[in-house]
C-alpha cells in the first residue's frame, strides 16, 4: 500500500495518515477478481476467510453452552469455557488478518484492483504537489482527495490520524496542513482547527473556528 501511495508522490511520513485498515476493508469488493486470474490465490483466500467467520461465529454460541453444561458440575470449570470461546476468538481473528495479507498481497502484485485505492490515487495525483511539500502538506491533500470522493469517512479518519501523529512531529506540519485547506477545502478548516486544538496543537487564530455562515 504504501508503495501505491509512494508513486503518486506522497513521502513516506504522509502516509502514516491513510487508514490501512480502511483501505483493507475496502479490498474485499475485489476479490472476486481473483477467480479469473490466479484461481487457487481465489480458492486459499476463501478458505481462509470460510475458517475465520467459521470460528467466529462459533465462539459465542459454544462458550455459553460449555458454560451452561460446566456450572452444574463445577463453577471452577466455567473460566474453561471461557477460554474455549476467547480461544476461537483469537484463532478467527488471525485468520481474517491472514486473508487480508493474501488479498493485499494479490494487489500489489496486479492481480485484482481496488475502485477505492485507484480513485483515491487518481484524486491525490491531480493536484500535482511540488517534490518538496511537506507532511502536513499531503495529509491535507489526502483527505482532501477522499473529500473530493464523497468519501467521508476515510477523510475524518486521516484527519484524526494527523491531528495525534504528524501535528506533533513538526508546528509546520500544523500551518501547512491548514494553509492546504484555506486553498483547497474552506468550509472544512474550522473542523480542523478544532481537531487540532482537541489535542493540544496551537493553532493561530487567523483560522477560522466556526463554520462560515450561508448567505
Amino acid at each position: 500500500m504504501t508503495a501505491s501511495f509512494a508513486q503518486a508522490g506522497a513521502p513516506a511520513l504522509a502516509c502514516q495518515v491513510v487508514p490501512f485498515r480502511y483501505v483493507i476493508n475496502s479490498l474485499e469488493a475485489a476479490a472476486v477478481q481473483l477467480c479469473e486470474k490466479v484461481p487457487l490465490q481465489a480458492e486459499e483466500y476463501d478458505r481462509v476467510k470460510s475458517e475465520s467467520e467459521f470460528r467466529g461465529g462459533l465462539a459465542l454460541p459454544l462458550g455459553v453452552l460449555l458454560g451452561l453444561l460446566a456450572a452444574p458440575i463445577s463453577p471452577f470449570l466455567l473460566p474453561v469455557a471461557a477460554a474455549v470461546s476467547v480461544g476461537l476468538i483469537f484463532q478467527s481473528h488471525q485468520l481474517r488478518q491472514q486473508s487480508r495479507r493474501l488479498l493485499a498481497m494479490c494487489l500489489q502484485l496486479g492481480y485484482a484492483r481496488s475502485p477505492l485505492l485507484d480513485g483515491f490515487l487518481a484524486a491525490v495525483k491531480r493536484m500535482r504537489l511540488p517534490e518538496d511539500a511537506s507532511a502536513g502538506t499531503w495529509s491535507a491533500a489526502l483527505a482532501v482527495a477522499a473529500t473530493n470522493l464523497g468519501d467521508w469517512e476515510l477523510q475524518t479518519q486521516i484527519m484524526d490520524e494527523f491531528y495525534p501523529g504528524l501535528a506533533a512531529e513538526e508546528p509546520k506540519n500544523v500551518l501547512d496542513f491548514l494553509d492546504f485547506l484555506m486553498i483547497n477545502d474552506p468550509d472544512g478548516v474550522w473542523v480542523a482547527v478544532e481537531g487540532l486544538r482537541k489535542y493540544g496543537r496551537k493553532v493561530s487564530d487567523t483560522y477560522p473556528t466556526e463554520p462560515t455562515p450561508v448567505a
